[in-house]
C-alpha cells in the first residue's frame, strides 16, 4: 500500500537534482512528514515484517525524532510535485547526552571517542521508483553539504542488505550483533565516508 506525503519547500534549502527532482534540506529541525513517509514505507514494504500497527510505529517514531532532530540534518528528494520520494538524515552526536539510535538500540558506548563529532545515517527510505543514479546524486550532495570524511560515522541497516553491498565493494563494516529493529533484522555497521564519497563520484563515469 503506498502512502503520498508532500512536504513544504519553505521549511529548508532546496538543491536542483535533476530536471524531475530537487532536494530539500532541513537544519535541526523535525519535520512531521518526514516521520510519516518513513513510517509508511517502512510499514506497508512486503520486505519488512510488524508486529505492532501503523499507529504504534509511526508514533514510536515521532517521539525519537522529536529528540535526534533537534541536531540533524534531514535530506528530503521531492519531485516536481513536491511529493517525497526518498529520505535520509545525518545525526550529530553534540554531547554525551545525546543517544543516537546505534547507542540506544545496539548498546554502544560513542563517549570514548574524542572526536567533536559523531555521526549516523539514519531514515534512509524511499519509494522504490528512484534510480540508483538520482540516490547517488542525492548522497553526494548531502556529503557536500555536510563535510563528514574525517568524521566517525556509524548506520544500522537491513543484515542482507548490508552483506550484498560489501559484496559490491561499499566501505561498510559490521560493528556488532544484529537485531530486529523497525520491521527488520538490523545490524550495526560504521563506513567510511572518504571512501564511499571516492567510490560514488566513480560509479558511472
Amino acid at each position: 500500500m503506498e502512502r503520498k506525503v508532500s512536504v513544504n519547500e519553505t521549511l529548508g534549502t532546496v538543491y536542483d537534482i535533476d530536471s524531475e527532482y530537487k532536494l530539500l534540506h532541513v537544519s535541526n529541525k523535525y519535520v512531521d512528514e518526514v516521520t510519516l513517509f518513513v513510517a509508511s514505507t517502512y510499514y506497508f514494504s512486503k520486505e519488512y515484517t510488524f508486529t505492532e500497527s501503523f499507529d504504534d510505529i509511526y508514533e514510536s517514531l515521532q517521539n525519537a525524532d522529536a529528540i535526534l532532530d533537534k541536531s540533524s540534518e534531514t535530506f528530503v528528494l521531492i519531485n516536481n510535485q513536491d511529493e517525497i520520494c526518498c529520505t535520509a538524515k545525518i545525526l550529530k552526536k553534540m554531547d554525551c547526552q545525546c543517544r543516537l539510535p546505534i547507542e540506544k538500540e545496539f548498546g554502544f558506548n560513542l563517549n570514548y571517542f574524542d572526536e567533536n563529532h559523531i555521526y549516523e545515517f539514519a531514515r534512509f527510505a524511499s519509494n522504490g521508483n528512484i534510480s540508483f543514479s538520482i540516490i547517488k546524486k542525492m548522497l553526494l550532495k548531502m556529503m557536500q553539504l555536510v563535510p563528514i570524511e574525517e568524521m566517525r560515522t556509524f548506520a544500522s541497516i537491513d543484515k542482507e542488505v548490508c552483506r550484498k553491498l560489501i559484496r559490491l565493494g561499499f566501505p561498510l563494516y559490521e560493528l556488532g550483533t544484529s537485531k530486529f529493529y523497525i520491521g527488520t533484522e538490523t545490524v550495526p555497521i560504521g563506513i567510511n565516508i572518504r571512501e564511499l564519497k571516492s567510490m560514488m563520484l566513480g560509479v558511472g563515469k
